[in-house]
């Protein structure tokens, strides 16, 4: 054998195997011994910090103490049933309190067969503004055994601790006596943050929806929590993991959770409840603070401090949702049964019946021999025929009344001219036709006075003719624009509306947070993925009365065609020149007010609350510049400019709602009494030329004139006035919730405006149909009680979720609609008659000559 390039004897070989044997033997004789010693250290330590398991008796008190080496083990066995039935179950609950501290704490270990559960003392609460020096958590019972001889369970409570320190305990269990809630039985509890409670609801056979209510008892302060979650252990019940089992709500003085049976894989479901240390999660504005009292500057623990007495009841939701629907429906169907009744009443009672029943219900334009009228003989139009004048429809047919004439006064070419009427055609001759064929003239109501007349005359009354000097076709053009920008806005915006709240849906429904909607929820009906129904639902006639609206104007607008085409000088010179695209604008509105509040409503949060008022904003607004270009038939603005001022109105609301306060409020007056100047003036003037005038004027002659127009002076006065008051309003109250305001605003110089209308009327002895005065009638009776439910808010996201849930109230109609719901059924009857006024406030003037109609 070889060794380092040398060879060894067989000698040497074995001496240094018998060696290498020798040394293993003695390394692994020191090893084994090393090794017997740690098992007997560790036995021993074993055996000092080892502790017989204590049969623990329930209802008893255990005074004892603990340290590093000397660590408690309780075994508890109870029933958990207290008859066969297995209607009453009794969990036990634990209560530890200690003097142990943060660096010494108190470790509480609770094992069973479903479940481990441990805590510490002292125990921390959200947010870190202290910690409790004692606690109590109930035991997760095993409903699977409730009845017969299994109902028996079986706990081992450790209570140990890491510190060298002797540390002191007292630990208690008792049973929950009232564990199982009973629908309509309210339970009264007291809530703290260190000591989170659940209750077991057992469903019933005919359980679908059930709501549980939290009420606050008295004056009780603080913020807490409540979570429905599914009947399995363990129990999410400490601040930090409540959010991820079930539905859930934060919540002061109440709260109300709807769940849906067939959502629970179980037979039953808990009712978790927690006090929450400060209000953080209820009130991010005040962070008032409710567990620590002060003792020379140090903060003192206990929770003993702070306890929260609620009550908590369970009541089943009815779920019959066709009588309240189908009622809702017969009711504003209603309204199209009745308007053809009065319409058939009304063609009853026709002297001279030019039309059928048919025509004059749909202004088909059809007498009664069945021929359409054109040229006021009954024959077939000629398109060639120089004094023929044809009812367009289709493409032909803008949503203003149109006709076509050949031959116009400037050049050869056709041009369109617009047509409209205040009133239905009335029964009568036509005017005088020039025979043999020749061209039919237009008649002329009073010679070319020119627009300019209306600023050059001090205090001289001016009629509507002399303004109305424009083509009638750039007029009808302007204004037939109005509706197709809204149906196009509406368009545009509801699509990206509509898929934002479904996602603000899907998240909720996934989450189960239901502080991320401000609902009522105390009277919310779910129906497939939508939470609040009947909130959606109930804006079903803002939908269907503009619907309604809209086939009224062109009910008029046909019939106005046929009267047209029979009477040209009641075209040229009769009544206020009106065209139909503000009206049918006016419809669309109001249907897209329904569609985008009931957006709104399945979701309402303060990112989407522009989506319910907007369209409200569009109907002030087109409101406003009808009954003012009644009076004004040239002063007529393109669509995309009141649009522009609307953009500019939604901006401003975000803006006060994303920045409310005193500076805001501050640039927001100064802003509004700025606008609202300009648009005085430019009311006044008219034209930025006219006031520029007026300026040189008064330059020049170092003086100021008498007040040139004073019926116009006097309304731009009290509207001053009311804006000014409603200015200063806003700043003394600043009100959080600013697009309310707005709407406020908007709509008080609608009324006012419309006031003013009727009052002028009233003082140039204008007349007014009795079927005006009806629906003025109505629309204030409407009105009214819309206004009253209108400010009894339900819900309002100006607060916190909390907070919004102190408004919550039950239904009050149906069983199945809120105050709010009632005020979309009043809000729309309202606006609908109010739409009618505005059509038929001017229907006397039909057959009164243009030139003497005042212009105000």
């Amino acid at each position: 054998m070889l060794f380092n390039g040398h060879a060894l004897s067989k000698s040497a070989v074995d001496e240094r195997t018998v060696v290498r044997r020798t040394m293993r033997v003695a390394v692994k004789s020191v090893f084994g011994n090393l090794l017997v010693l740690l098992v007997v250290s560790n036995l021993l330590a074993v055996g000092q910090c080892r502790s017989d398991i204590i049969d623990g008796i329930v209802n008893s008190t255990y005074d004892d103490v603990v340290s590093r080496g000397n660590a408690h083990v309780y075994e508890f066995t109870w029933s958990l049933a207290t008859d066969s039935s297995g209607n009453g179950t009794h969990p036990l609950r634990l209560t530890v309190s200690s003097n142990a501290t943060d660096e010494n704490h108190l470790t509480i270990v609770v094992r069973s067969e479903l479940s481990v559960l441990s805590w510490a003392v002292p125990f921390a609460v959200e947010g870190g503004l202290g910690d409790y020096m004692n606690s109590s958590r109930t035991i997760c019972p095993d409903l699977s055994n409730v009845t017969g001889s299994g109902a028996n369970q079986t706990v081992f409570v450790d209570v140990s601790t890491a510190s060298s320190v002797t540390i002191s305990y007292s630990l208690v269990a008792n049973l929950v006596e009232d564990f199982t809630l009973v629908t309509g039985q309210p339970l009264d509890v007291e809530l703290t943050p260190s000591g989170p409670l659940y209750y077991q609801y057992k469903f019933e056979e005919d359980d679908d929806y059930m709501r549980v209510v939290i009420e606050s008892n008295g004056s009780s302060p603080g913020c807490g929590i409540v979570s429905l979650q599914e009947a399995l252990c363990p129990v999410y019940d400490l601040a930090r993991d409540i959010q991820y089992s079930g539905a859930y709500q934060t919540f002061t003085t109440s709260a109300a959770v709807v769940v849906q049976r067939r959502s629970i894989r179980s037979d039953s479901l808990y009712v978790v409840l927690l006090g929450l240390s400060d209000d953080g999660r209820c009130d991010e504005k005040f962070q008032q603070q409710f567990i620590d009292k002060t003792d020379g500057g140090e903060r003192v623990r206990g929770g003993e401090y702070y306890t929260k007495s609620v009550s908590i009841k369970v009541v089943k939701v009815t779920q019959e949702y066709w009588m309240p629907v189908l009622v809702t429906l017969a009711i504003f169907l209603g309204f199209y049964v009745l308007t053809a009744l009065a319409l058939t009443l009304r063609f009853c009672h026709r002297s001279n019946r030019s039309l059928t029943l048919g025509g004059f219900l749909f202004g088909t334009a059809v007498d009664s021999t069945g021929v359409s009228h054109a040229n006021g003989k009954g024959g077939q139009d000629s398109p060639n025929s120089p004094s023929a004048t044809r009812l367009l429809s289709g493409s032909e047919r803008q949503y203003g009344a149109v006709e076509v004439e050949t031959g116009g006064p400037t050049n050869n070419e056709p041009r369109v001219t617009s047509v409209a009427v205040d009133g239905e055609p009335s029964d009568g001759e036509t005017s005088s036709e020039r025979s043999g064929g020749q061209q039919l003239e237009e008649p002329s109501c009073l010679p070319g006075t020119g627009f300019s007349k209306l600023f050059s005359t001090t205090g001289r009354i001016v009629s509507v003719a002399e303004i109305c000097q424009s083509s009638p076709a750039v007029l009808d053009k302007q204004l037939s624009s109005y509706p197709w920008l809204i149906g196009l806005v509406g368009i545009f915006y509801g699509l990206p509306v509509m898929q934002l709240v479904y996602n603000y849906q899907t998240i909720l429904n996934l989450t189960g947070n239901q502080d991320l909607c401000f609902y009522n929820f105390r009277c919310i009906r779910r129906l497939g993925g939508l939470s609040a129904f009947n909130n959606v639902f109930s804006n079903i006639g803002y939908i269907l009365l503009g619907i309604l609206f809209f086939l009224l104007t062109l009910r008029r607008q046909r019939l106005y065609l046929h009267k047209a085409a029979l009477d040209p000088h009641f075209r040229q010179c009769m009544g206020l020149p009106q065209h139909f695209g503000l009206f049918y604008a006016l419809g669309l509105a109001l249907c897209m007010e329904g569609v985008m509040s009931g957006c709104y409503h399945v979701c309402p949060t303060a990112v989407n609350f522009q989506f319910d008022t907007s369209f409200m904003y569009m109907i002030a607004c087109v409101s406003l510049l009808h009954m003012y270009q009644n009076r004004h038939p040239d002063v007529v603005l393109h669509a995309h400019k009141p649009m522009v001022v609307i953009a500019f109105i939604v901006l401003c609301v975000v803006i006060g709602v994303l920045g409310n306060g005193l500076v805001f409020w501050i640039v927001f007056f100064m802003v509004y009494l700025a606008a609202s100047a300009c648009l005085h003036l430019h009311l006044y003037y008219s034209t930025m030329h006219n006031l520029m005038e007026s300026v040189r004027e008064v330059r020049r002659k170092r003086s100021f004139r008498p007040v040139r127009y004073p019926r116009r002076f006097l309304l731009l006065v009290l509207s001053s006035l009311l804006n000014l008051g409603l200015a200063i309003d806003g700043v003394a109250e600043q009100p959080s919730n600013f697009p309310s305001f707005i709407l406020n605003v908007l709509m008080g110089n609608l009324f006012f405006y419309l006031f003013y209308y009727v009052v002028m009327k009233i003082c140039h002895r204008e007349k007014f149909r009795h079927l005006t005065i009806v629906f003025l009638l109505l629309m204030v009776g409407f009105g009214v009680p819309a206004f009253y439910f209108f400010q009894r808010n339900v819900s309002d996201w100006g607060d916190s979720p909390s907070e919004s849930r102190k408004l919550n109230s039950d239904c009050i109609l149906l069983g199945f609609y809120d105050n709010h719901d009632v005020w979309h059924f009043f809000s729309a009857v309202a606006l609908f008659f109010y739409s009618l006024v505005l059509m038929t406030i001017d229907d006397p003037l039909s057959s009164v000559s243009r030139d003497s109609i005042v212009s105000w």
